[in-house]
Parts: structure tokens; sequence; C-alpha cells
């Protein structure tokens, strides 16, 4: 048993992809876990610069996190967090998983 959070990305890009095009589905995969990381760059970036902008304290910044508002960055990290979820049930709901008929006529290596 793997703790990898990689590891079931890896296992759905395998089974569902069809052999022709495994390796890009996992070059996908990963390219989308790297998109992730820097997405979330960009996000602490411009709420430092909208919070920091304003005549009230920035959220991130300073060397006391007590003097600072982390805890709304949090919130706002759940409310994306919520919306995220919202889209995977949505995007859930018309998902089918391919059955082993259908992998094996795809099925060419």
């Amino acid at each position: 048993m793997t703790c990898s959070p990689w590891s079931s990305s890896s296992n759905s890009s395998s089974t569902e992809a069809p052999a022709r095009i495994r390796s890009l589905a996992m070059a996908l995969s990963w390219a989308s876990l790297a998109m992730g990381y820097y997405l979330s760059s960009v996000l602490v970036l411009v709420v430092s610069s909208i919070t920091g902008t304003s005549k009230n304290t920035p959220w991130l910044s300073g060397s006391n996190l007590n003097h600072y508002h982390l805890e709304r960055f949090y919130w706002l990290m759940c409310v994306l967090s919520g919306l995220n979820f919202l889209h995977y049930l949505f995007s859930a709901r018309w998902y089918r998983h391919r059955s082993l008929a259908s992998m094996n006529h795809w099925n060419y290596a």
C-alpha cells in the first residue's frame, strides 16, 4: 500500500486511457499537478497585492503572524476548496468507468 498522493492519479491514467496514449495521459497528469503548484503561488501573490494596498493590515505580510490576518486567507482557501468540491461533484455525475470489454477493444499494445 502506497501513501503517495500521486499513486491514484497515475493508476487512473494508466487504466482509463487507451494503451497508445497512456504516456501522454501520465504527462498531462503531472503537468496539471505542476500547474496547481504554480497557481497556488499566483494566488498568494494576488492576495498579498490586493490586501496590501488597502488601509487595512495585509493578510500575509509581516514577521509576526499574530498581528496579521492569516485566518482570512485560510477562509478563502476553504471557500475555494468548497467550490472545487462542487465542481468535482458536477463532473463526477457524468463520469462512467470504462468496462473491461471496452478496455480490451482499445488495447493495441
